[in-house]
């Protein structure tokens, strides 16, 4: 059962399976400064010192792939940069699974006073066979935190790398109106002009206040990185998206869609928000 001594966010963004490979299932988990503060009390330190763990799992409970990771947090540090709410720890990692659909247990320990927390996700991972047609992986919200580069023997592509940079996703994503954020966007088997080899779709974001709430067709954003991995044929854009900002505080789901310019085909998945006071 869920455990939820710590308090954290999470949430897992399963990439397709491409030509009969197996799927890369991203975790993506944020701890608050406030909660890490609460946490260095207890300990009667000023840092923090975590055990990162997760286990990919099918029906049957069989564990087909983990990991497991130890970081070290300087509290005091972060006290000294500013508002500890405004403030987070984030971290990324992958598991390797087959496609369909699986849980990954997420545990996170506390090494000294040993408190624990652990909670599942569910995922389904599509299955991409090479005439289908392009697929949109739900974007993910990006700052310019970056985390140190794991080990992969197996040099497997990863997503979330930009330029031999490793961006860490945000879980729990918070932006003023007036504001602005990077969404990292995958995409897959995107329609290519046969003389230039450029992509031909476009993008297109909207902002949906929720229940009774306007929706924005977004015009004041910017690609502003691109990379793309022509053998499994996947497109990585990194968007700046300015929030209007009479937009209304509360939740909110960022909606970006990918047209097929030619064919008219059209890709769309969505990102929750919270547009804040502050």
């Amino acid at each position: 059962s869920d455990r939820r001594r710590i308090a954290f966010d999470s949430q897992v963004t399963a990439f397709p399976a491409v030509g009969g490979t197996r799927a890369r299932a991203a975790l993506v988990l944020e701890i608050d400064g406030f909660e890490l503060d609460r946490l260095a009390a207890l300990r009667g330190t000023d840092e923090v010192q975590l055990e990162l763990a997760g286990f990919a799992m099918d029906d049957s409970d069989t564990i087909l792939d983990e990991f497991r990771r130890k970081v070290r947090i300087d509290v005091a540090a972060m006290r000294d940069a500013g508002r500890l709410g405004e403030q987070a720890f984030r971290y990324s990692d992958f598991v390797d699974v087959p496609p369909g659909e699986g849980r990954l247990r997420i545990l996170v320990r506390e090494s000294e006073i040993g408190e624990l927390s652990a909670v599942t996700r569910g995922y389904f991972a599509r299955e991409i066979v090479p005439d289908e047609g392009m697929v949109l992986v739900r974007p993910l919200v990006v700052d310019n935190v970056t985390v140190p580069r794991l080990p992969d023997p197996g040099e497997r592509f990863d997503p979330l790398e930009f330029d031999e940079r490793r961006f860490a996703p945000i879980a729990a994503p918070a932006v003023r109106p007036g504001g602005a954020l990077t969404v990292l966007v995958v995409a897959y088997n995107l329609p290519l002009d046969e003389m230039t080899g450029e992509p031909q779709a476009g993008i297109v974001m909207d902002l949906d206040e929720g229940h009774d709430g306007q929706v924005y067709r977004l015009r004041d954003f910017e690609i502003i990185g691109s990379s793309r991995n022509a053998e499994l044929d996947i497109t990585r854009l990194l968007v700046r998206v300015a929030i209007p900002a009479h937009a209304r505080v509360g939740d909110a789901s960022l909606w970006t869609q990918i047209i097929d310019q030619v064919g008219g085909e059209r890709r769309e998945e969505q990102t929750q928000l919270f547009l804040s006071p502050e």
